[in-house]
């Protein structure tokens, strides 16, 4: 298998995901089409999430009729990439979709009109008490690797070079004493991460749910840290949409800002709704639904001053200059 890219973390691939927001940018010069009503006075929206433990409450919000009961009729439009979904908005055929807010930063910053209009989750506010978490840092058993600073040295794989993972990662691994102008940083594509381990390519890898827990199940691989606390509690994920449908669709927004807020409070609070939801959509084996380990569902809306953490990481590592960052009044929507 062919690694495609190598970088210390003294290069952040800043180049490449400003590249990625400029085609979002120009995906995103349109935007989103109409909801439309629906029988029984219900309005009709269509959201566009990939199949992941990440859409387990907006799912559960369709299941459960919180949604109708919120006079919406949501319909979810299963989309492999954010990118994609960004694809969908420009050309009408969603109204929201799943974003993370750091690449909604960088898109922004190119000037689209996507913002983040509901909240999907949060970083942890501690570390989990067994040590593994949603988002972990993997290596084999028998690497003789017992400590984070133990990394100094070595290769990290890990999906893009600059991403939200990436970023996470070092952070944590900064807290935690590690040199990281001693680590080296391999770009490798996601369903290639656990393989590149396991053949010995690279000595560590972040992998996120439910893929750690299937590797971690199928065996010789093991955590060696985690960093679902890296930003202590700041957004990451949520529903992005076009500032013009939003502002042309605000009381649909705010009924589906609120319904999707109690529908992330419901799975937070009711493991066994989660894991009936997650049977629902996802092929997975009984052990993996009940082992895996969820995001932290948000239970507040996100507003420009809980972002700001994230906008100021992205200056921090040089994945955005400080003068390009856009107003954060736009980044979230402020109803």
């Amino acid at each position: 298998m062919n690694i495609p890219m190598k970088r210390k973390f003294t290069r952040p691939a800043r180049f490449g995901l400003v590249a990625l927001a400029a085609s979002a940018a120009l995906a995103l010069s349109g935007c989103a089409g109409s909801s439309t009503a629906s029988e029984g006075g219900t309005t009709h929206i269509t959201v566009g999430v990939p199949t992941s433990v990440f859409s387990v409450p907006v799912r559960y919000g369709i299941e459960s009729g919180l949604f109708k009961k919120a006079g919406l009729d949501v319909e979810v439009v299963d989309i492999k990439s954010t990118s994609d979904g960004a694809a969908l908005l420009a050309n009408g055929e969603i109204q929201y979709s799943q974003a993370d807010v750091h690449n909604t930063i960088l898109a922004r910053s190119q000037g689209t009109d996507l913002a983040i209009a509901a909240p999907m989750s949060v970083t942890a506010a501690k570390p989990p008490a067994d040590g593994i978490g949603f988002g972990n840092l993997l290596v084999l058993k028998d690497s003789g690797l017992s400590s984070p600073k133990q990394l100094e040295g070595k290769k990290i794989g890990t999906n893009t070079i600059g991403g939200t993972a990436y970023l996470d990662f070092v952070q944590k691994l900064k807290s935690e004493g590690v040199d990281m102008d001693k680590v080296e940083w391999i770009q490798v594509p996601g369903p290639q991460l656990v393989s590149a381990l396991r053949q010995g390519q690279v000595d560590a890898i972040t992998v996120a749910e439910p893929n750690g827990t299937i590797a971690l199940q199928q065996g010789g691989v093991k955590v060696l840290d985690n960093a679902d606390d890296a930003m202590k509690g700041a957004p990451n994920f949520g529903y992005a949409s076009s500032l013009k449908w939003l502002r042309e669709n605000t009381d649909t927004a705010k009924k589906f800002e609120a319904a999707v807020l109690e529908a992330n409070k419901a799975i937070n609070a009711d493991r066994a709704k989660a894991e009936e939801t997650i049977a629902g959509y996802m092929d997975l084996d009984a052990e993996v639904v009940k082992a895996v380990r969820l995001p932290h569902y948000a239970e507040e809306a996100f507003t420009p001053a809980s972002v700001r953490p994230v906008a100021d990481r992205l200056v921090e590592f040089g994945v955005l200059a400080k003068d390009k960052l856009p107003s954060l009044d736009e980044v979230v929507w402020a109803q």
